[in-house]
């Protein structure tokens, strides 16, 4: 019995000497399988980061594309004053009547060129860009009658247009941009001279259409400068066709084909 009291304690001291020093080693062995999954789900976080990183730039790239719809273009003018010439001679003759005497053109004699100042306004974006087009133009023709001692007689033309105009642009640094455009000429025409009776005058409405295409020089220039702030300006090339009058019964006709050059300035 002495024996048991001896040893009984001394198995109780060796057994909690035992306990004491393997439960820090299990702890530590715990502890390191406890922190391998939280160093996982650390780079999980990193990997969704970059993720996220990468859609950012992703949506970055997407956004720089150049490819979208015309109404969007922040950098683009919704307003163009145009200014142009071309060579302008009708195919038929011209019959003018003042208060004494009658007067005749030559399609020879109307031979001229003729300046245009217009606006376009755009108003819609379909598959392109849909503007309204008002216009303005003047030319003046010198004559001279040598019946009548040689006087000077001028002629002063002044057509006031109406068109609607499709501009094909889908890109939004477009360098060539197609358009046509199709409406109505009003044709005021009067004649001065160095006496009273050289005044007479006329009207005639005509349709017309115009197929052409703008060089943006401002785009051009851009790529070339790319540090440099170019003003959207474009340079135009159109074919002119003025067509017979509405009113066939209408004595004077200005239906010609000719070639329309010009500068646009976006506002």
């Amino acid at each position: 019995m002495k024996k048991f009291f001896i040893y009984f304690p001394i198995s109780i001291s060796i057994f909690f000497i035992f306990i004491t020093h393997a439960s820090p080693e299990d702890s530590e062995v715990g502890t390191l399988y406890t922190t391998v999954p939280k160093q996982s789900d650390s780079k999980s976080n990193e990997h969704e980061n970059q993720d996220i990183n990468l859609d950012d730039n992703e949506k970055q790239s997407t956004s720089g594309f150049v490819l979208r719809n015309p109404e969007i273009f922040e950098d683009s003018p919704s307003s163009f004053v145009q200014l142009g010439g071309g060579l302008f001679q009708p195919t038929s003759k011209l019959d003018l009547e003042s208060s004494h005497y009658s007067y005749q053109y030559s399609p020879q004699a109307l031979q001229t060129y003729l300046l245009e100042v217009a606006y376009q306004q755009h108003l819609l974006v379909f598959l392109g860009t849909w503007s309204i087009k008002p216009s303005l133009g003047y030319t003046v023709l010198r004559s001279r009658l040598q019946e009548k001692g040689r006087l000077n007689h001028y002629l002063h033309l002044i057509p006031l247009g109406l068109s609607f105009q499709y501009d094909a642009q889908y890109f939004e640094r477009q360098w060539l941009i197609p358009f046509v455009n199709a409406g109505i000429t009003k044709f005021f025409y009067f004649q001065t001279g160095q006496t009273d009776t050289a005044y007479a005058d006329g009207s005639t409405t005509q349709p017309q259409y115009n197929v052409g295409t703008k060089l943006a020089l401002n785009h051009i220039l851009n790529f070339i400068f790319p540090s440099s702030l170019m003003p959207s300006i474009s340079l135009e090339i159109a074919y002119r066709h003025i067509l017979e009058p509405f009113d066939k019964t209408q004595q004077n006709n200005f239906s010609q084909k000719y070639l329309l050059v010009g500068v646009s300035l976006g506002l």
